[in-house]
């Protein structure tokens, strides 16, 4: 004999199980809405990674220019202590001559 609460037991799997089934709808592919989105997220990301090797390429130019403009200054800057030098030994020496100068009148 079969009793009555093991039946409403497997009466009720069965009915959940089907109505999880149709409400969830399994499929095997994606839908196209799915397909649109996973689209739009590959061109999102091509295009992402393409602004990240143009910023890459715009970053090694100026790190480029940087270098060249910090080689610059230290060519000017050792100028400018040569002449600062030079200046400071010919304003001395053209003193000292002035004075033997006037000395000698």
């Amino acid at each position: 004999m079969v009793k009555p609460r093991r039946v409403t037991t497997v009466v009720l799997t069965l009915v959940f199980t089907a109505s999880l089934l149709t409400s969830v709808g399994c499929t095997k592919y994606a839908s196209q809405e799915d397909l649109q989105q996973l689209e739009a997220a590959r061109k999102a990301a091509i295009s992402a990674e393409k602004e990240l090797e143009k910023t890459k390429d715009e970053r090694k130019m100026v790190e480029q220019e940087l270098a060249e403009k910090e080689a610059e200054l230290k060519t000017v800057q050792d100028e400018l202590a040569y002449v600062q030098a030079h200046v400071d030994t010919t304003a001395w020496e053209e003193a000292g001559e002035e004075a033997e100068e006037e000395t000698n009148e």
